[in-house]
């Protein structure tokens, strides 16, 4: 859940009945706003709010509102699917995600069944393309990101050596996904 700028709570609920995912947000009194009714056929697992309003999210979906997404998805703040993003992610799942001050967008990823996803952490430019310029060199699960003021990057998740270098559960990297030896 985030508290975005206009100080509404953003949920993701999982219906257990109906197997549906759904975004929600609540006005400042606690109720929950009508008018902001977005759906996924299957589960959201992170969400960030971006300095524009428009809201990202992940997860295990195929599908936002009726159109083709997979697993990433760029909302408009009112709930409506951003049309002109549309990342060519694949695998099981996007997990964790998270923005950095330039608009680029951290992911983790996760595939089973022997294809090949991004490796387990990735960036995207804005406009949802693979930065390939981003060095990440863990391949492992990551359950959380975070970015410092500094532009740093913590991950954290099952792994135990970046880099070549070991690392057990937790380490800082360096903006461009390097790891940071300091």
């Amino acid at each position: 859940m985030q508290l975005n700028q206009f100080k509404r709570f953003i949920i993701g609920l999982l219906g257990m009945l109906l197997m549906l995912s759904a975004v929600s947000k609540t006005h400042s009194q606690s109720l929950l706003d009508t008018t902001f009714n977005t759906s996924t056929n299957c589960t959201v697992r992170s969400m960030v709010v971006q300095p524009d309003g428009k809201i990202l999210i992940s997860g295990c979906f195929t599908n936002v509102d009726g159109l083709p997404r997979n697993n990433i998805a760029l909302l408009n703040a009112d709930g409506t699917v951003d049309t002109a993003f549309n990342p060519n992610t694949n695998g099981d799942f996007v997990g964790a995600i998270a923005t950095q001050s330039d608009g680029k967008i951290l992911i983790s990823s996760y595939t089973s069944g022997g294809r090949q996803p991004y490796v387990g952490f990735a960036r995207l430019n804005a406009d949802g393309t693979l930065d390939v310029a981003f060095n990440a060199y863990s391949s492992s699960n990551h359950n959380a990101i975070a970015v410092q003021l500094d532009g740093k990057v913590i991950i954290g998740g099952d792994f135990n050596n970046v880099g070549g270098q070991q690392r057990n559960s937790i380490a800082r990297l360096n903006a461009d996904g390097t790891l940071d030896t300091t």
